[in-house]
């Protein structure tokens, strides 16, 4: 035998700033670890199950999103009305949808067919599972995919087709039926995400309605609901859009995250104002993190930030509305949303608009400022410095009895989730700074700049983990949200309320001193508007301080 002593192992070490192969350590830790706190899925087939205008689409795109953005999970909708209006090439009146129509149920047959075809062809390109274990792929967070099969489903006899067909995939099946009870959400969708579509282009409005309601009767004709027949299969049922969830053999980490994601979401019309800090001392110096006060600069935003939310945030279309505030831990954010008034406000107040729609007058006082012209005593807001008088949740009556349910306007809520990205060994310095002790930190960050991690400290990958539990409770929310945190997490949760895929995050410009509005209404594209409050950067010396002798461009009326 020979005496030489076998070959040192060759280490993958992505980055030169983690711990190099050496005698004592041979084969060093490639990276750091997961960024998903997640165990391995199977590949995932969600198929829809619902009458027409129960939001099966808008469930399926937003679920689809939600999976690629977070888990990395290849995700694709298979929208099986689509399939139907290529075949068909005409408009598709309510006729088309009779169970006796012999012609129309072949066209939809085939639509049907070429859609799992795709659906299947698809799933079956992505790696399975032993495919990653034999390529030494396998990972704690690793997801294989998951393809959304939306069309009605109405049967228990199309059901079972479908689980018979998907058999030989491998992947793990489970409907998602959408029940809606309040007639009031079903007459929204129609209004909203059918009058005008593809089936309806060119349509009077109320011929469309008339034309979709009978549709909808078609499908009850033959419609059954998931139940106790099909116990044996795995599905969601999600009852007036959340109000209530039921679910049948959901197993594994990935399906209850799915259940937990939908019980959150709804189609209610709402708005998430995004905001970074005003400039801070940090900002001025151009370090890394830390957690500086704000420059000079940075206050006067904050202040005109206090005057906008009242007239912008507080009202929704001329309506006094409930709001809400988050900032992260960092003393930048909360001294940035220091001066916004959080009055307090009774109950009756949201439910009867009368008499208090118009907006506060410009240049109130702060107690006042939120306090709407013509409203009655009973209508006015309690100052913030009073309420710390009162119960938290009831407005003091005469003799002290509490009488009336009130809500604080603005209470601010404090997560650490929505800190900066934590850079680690390079906190507190610049990037010059850094390029001098490691030159080729810039080149692996511009390589792969949300999976690159600084040394010790953060990746994008990493925020993303702690901003999943906070994308729950934001789905949850139907009044306007206020969030005021720092440019990375911002690009993170700005490209996934507006549907941008994840690796295109670090890109996307956040500015200071701009506030950010997305809309959502539950049918359409989120779209956004941006309002530039100042001062921009034309009015900014270089040590922060503002140059009240330059008039700035482009700013927005407070």
């Amino acid at each position: 035998m020979s005496d030489e002593p076998p070959p040192t192992p060759v280490a993958f070490v992505r980055s030169p700033s983690l711990a190099p192969a050496s005698h004592d350590n041979p084969t060093p830790q490639s990276w750091g670890p997961p960024t998903s706190y997640a165990t391995k899925s199977d590949k995932i087939v969600c198929i829809m199950v619902g009458l027409p205008a129960r939001g099966k689409s808008y469930i399926s795109r937003r679920l689809a999103h939600y999976v690629s953005f977070f888990y990395g999970a290849p995700a694709k909708v298979f929208n099986v009305g689509d399939y139907r209006r290529k075949i068909a090439r005409t408009t598709s009146m309510a006729d088309f949808f009779d169970s006796s129509n012999q012609a129309a149920m072949k066209a939809r047959a085939q639509a049907c067919e070429q859609a799992l075809t795709d659906l299947k062809r698809w799933i079956g390109e992505t790696p399975s599972q032993q495919q990653r274990l034999d390529q030494k792929l396998h990972q704690s967070g690793d997801f294989g995919s998951l393809a959304i099969f939306d069309a009605t489903n109405s049967t228990q006899s199309r059901r079972a087709w479908l689980v018979e067909q998907l058999k030989d995939t491998g992947a793990k099946v489970i409907f998602i039926e959408s029940v809606c009870r309040d007639e009031r959400l079903v007459q929204q969708t129609i209004l909203h995400a059918k009058v005008g579509n593809h089936d309806y282009e060119g349509v009077d409005p109320a011929v469309a309605i008339a034309d979709f309601e009978a549709r909808i009767r078609h499908y009850e004709q033959v419609y059954q609901e998931l139940g106790p027949p099909e116990k044996h299969l795995a599905w969601i049922q999600i009852v007036d859009g959340g109000r209530q969830l039921s679910m049948n053999n959901i197993r594994g980490f990935l399906p209850s995250r799915i259940s937990q994601f939908l019980v959150n979401l709804h189609v209610d019309c709402r708005s998430f104002y995004l905001s970074r800090h005003g400039q801070s001392e940090y900002n001025v110096l151009g370090k890394l993190g830390g957690n500086p006060p704000l420059s000079p600069a940075g206050q006067e935003y904050a202040r005109r930030l206090a005057q906008w939310v009242p007239r912008h945030i507080f009202y929704q279309h001329g309506v006094l509305t409930k709001c809400r505030l988050w900032t992260s831990s960092l003393q930048r954010t909360i001294l940035t949303a220091t001066h916004i008034p959080h009055p307090i406000v009774p109950a009756s107040s949201f439910d009867s608009p009368d008499g208090i729609s118009s907006p506060p007058r410009r240049g109130s006082h702060e107690t006042d400022a939120a306090t709407p012209s013509g409203g009655t005593p009973s209508h006015r807001f309690r100052s913030r410095q009073r309420s710390r008088q009162l119960p938290p949740r009831y407005l003091q009556g005469d003799e002290g009895v509490l009488n009336e349910p009130v809500w604080e306007q603005m209470s601010p809520r404090v997560y650490r989730n929505l800190d900066e990205i934590f850079a680690g060994e390079y906190e507190g310095m610049t990037y010059e700074e850094i390029k001098k002790i490691a030159p080729s930190e810039a080149t692996l960050r511009s390589m792969d700049k949300i999976g690159y991690r600084y040394p010790r400290g953060e990746s994008y990958l990493d925020i993303l983990a702690r901003l999943d539990p906070l994308v729950h409770e934001l789905e949850s929310y139907h009044e306007p949200l206020l969030l005021v945190s720092h440019q990375a997490v911002l690009r993170l949760l700005y490209s996934y309320l507006m549907g941008k895929p994840r690796h295109q995050a670090p890109k996307v410009e956040i500015p200071l001193h701009t506030v950010i509005r997305i809309t959502y209404d539950g049918w359409n594209p989120p779209y956004e508007e941006r309002f530039v409050l100042g001062p921009t950067a034309k009015g900014i010396r270089n040590d922060g301080t503002i140059d009240e002798g330059v008039l700035e461009d482009g700013q927005t009326n407070l």
